[in-house]
């Protein structure tokens, strides 16, 4: 009788290599506690950046050959990406612990925090956008969203519902707070740009890491 055994990945140092286009190759290698892995540049403009900011080699993004090397000596799922593209270029190392596993990640908040003035100006904000501030304890990837409600929405000509009229999607370093301008999608500049009259927008945030924070704000919009 012949047995066919199919082995795991091998769990040695690991190469990575970063392509010109936004993709690792591989993007997602295990190895065990103690080994090292290796990240090359092949072409582009790359960095590693881990999701945690444990670590971030070269310190910004570069087109150069580079290469940087990171021994891991605690179990777990450690996750980052190039620090020019972000979340579109994503990576993962899964170190194994001392019985051969991958420990699952312990869910920690993002520690999301939001500020805005309570009133805007009109101009301001078919300008450069809506100004809001937000902070993540833990660092996060963050998706803002402005909307009116539907009788606002109607007033202006949409159909009498909640109309998302601008969004924005980014990362928020660890524990640093980041002014971050909401600007109005092409429609909603036209449409908004005649108001003679007060108005109030939504703004909605999302924080995700391994769980996810949302909270809402309600902004006066002055003409």
């Amino acid at each position: 009788m012949v047995l066919l055994m199919v082995a795991p990945a091998s769990a040695a140092d690991q190469t990575v290599t970063a392509q010109p286009s936004t993709q690792w190759a591989p993007d997602d290698v295990t190895i065990d506690m103690g080994d090292t892995v290796t990240w090359n540049n092949a072409g582009g403009v790359h960095n590693v950046t881990f999701n945690d900011g444990s670590f971030t080699q070269p310190s910004q993004p570069d087109s150069s050959d580079w290469t940087e090397q990171r021994t891991f000596n605690e179990p777990g799922i450690f996750r980052y990406q190039c620090g020019l593209h972000g979340p579109s270029m994503p990576g993962v190392v899964r170190v194994r612990d001392a019985t051969g596993q991958v420990p699952e990640p312990v869910e920690v908040a993002p520690g999301l925090s939001v500020s805005a003035r309570d009133e805007q100006t009109l101009a301001r904000v078919l300008d450069r956008g809506l100004r809001a501030r937000a902070r993540c304890v833990n660092g996060c990837d963050i998706t803002l969203k402005l909307s009116l409600a539907p009788r606002t929405a109607e007033r202006f000509g949409y159909p009498r519902q909640r109309v998302t009229i601008g969004k924005l999607t980014d990362e928020l370093p660890v524990d640093r707070g980041v002014r971050m301008d909401t600007e109005l999608n092409s429609r909603a500049k036209n449409r908004l740009a005649g108001s003679e009259r007060p108005f109030k927008v939504r703004l909605d945030v999302r924080a995700k890491k391994d769980t996810r924070e949302t909270d809402r704000l309600k902004i006066k919009i002055t003409p």
